[in-house]
């Protein structure tokens, strides 16, 4: 851009410092940085916040601090990306220092969410015999707050997987990560876990999700003993599949059979649809297999 007369903005900028973030090109990274105050932005916070993230993601967060240090204006944005560094090189000390010399009014969620994960993290690392139910916490709490790389990287390390951590990890795509989801699925096929209980309603939920109604299906099938959350599951994903087709239910009501138990869905209830699966126009509809009644 420089050499073609292109102007340069502070956003190219964040751009290309979001790039070398991500690449971990901290050479390139620091080229940028002389750039940006050649051209005059180095008292800019915006950049300045782009330029401490790459530093930090980049394994080098005594250079993110010094341009922490020098920055004549702050912000949360700041502070929390210094903190998450120090957190991240096993730091707890220093970012929890730097977290009580952050303004109040400055912290948010985030900054607290950091402080519990170091916490965690230092807890963790300090439990002589770890068990399965160990792992799988910190799995668990790394997906709850989004954390989905270090989640995995907790799940790979574990020297022992059962359901329980397969559970924990699945919540990974109950909050929209569907690859990892899909991975994991593959993972319990491959080691011989039985999909059942709220497992069995999180994979069907996820392959409807992403609009595999065969895979759903095959989840669905291969349940043994299939309960009114796995059925909700199933009915839940076709509706989805439904609208996202422009299908119409069938005015009336509908009732379906589980376990000797009649469950009726009256005109209205959109928790419901035909059973077959030429009414539906879903391919592979499994509920033809049941007793269900149109009214």
């Amino acid at each position: 851009m420089i050499e073609n007369g292109v102007f340069v903005d502070e956003y190219s900028l964040s751009i290309v410092l979001k790039a070398c973030s991500r690449m971990g090109f901290v050479k390139y990274g620091m080229q940028v940085h002389g750039l940006l105050r050649k051209l005059g932005f180095g008292s800019d916070v915006f950049l300045q916040n782009y330029l401490i993230s790459m530093y930090v993601r980049c394994g080098c967060v005594e250079y993110g601090h010094q341009v922490f240090d020098r920055m004549s204006m702050r912000d949360s944005v700041s502070y929390n990306t210094m903190i998450d560094g120090y957190l991240k090189c096993g730091m707890l000390d220093v970012a929890c220092g730097l977290f009580d010399f952050m303004p109040r009014e400055m912290r948010n969620l985030i900054s607290w969410n950091a402080m519990l994960t170091g916490y965690a993290t230092a807890l963790f690392d300090m439990i002589p015999k770890k068990d399965v139910v160990s792992w799988a916490i910190m799995v668990d709490g790394y997906a709850k707050i989004g954390k989905i790389d270090i989640a995995r990287r907790y799940f790979d390390d574990m020297p022992e997987r059962d359901v329980i951590s397969c559970n924990a990890i699945w919540l990974m795509a109950e909050l929209g990560y569907i690859e990892e989801g899909i991975a994991l699925h593959c993972y319990i096929e491959e080691n011989g876990f039985h999909v059942a209980g709220k497992l069995g309603v999180a994979s069907i939920d996820m392959y409807a999700k992403c609009g595999s109604v065969d895979s759903a299906m095959d989840v669905f099938n291969d349940i043994q003993e299939k309960t009114v959350d796995h059925w909700n599951a199933m009915i839940g994903g076709v509706r989805t599949i439904m609208k996202e087709r422009n299908l119409k239910k069938i005015v009336g009501s509908s009732r379906i059979e589980l376990q000797g138990i009649v469950h009726e869905f009256s005109v209205g209830d959109k928790s419901s649809y035909p059973a077959h699966s030429g009414e539906l126009g879903v391919p592979g509809c499994p509920f033809a297999n049941s007793r269900v009644e149109h009214v």
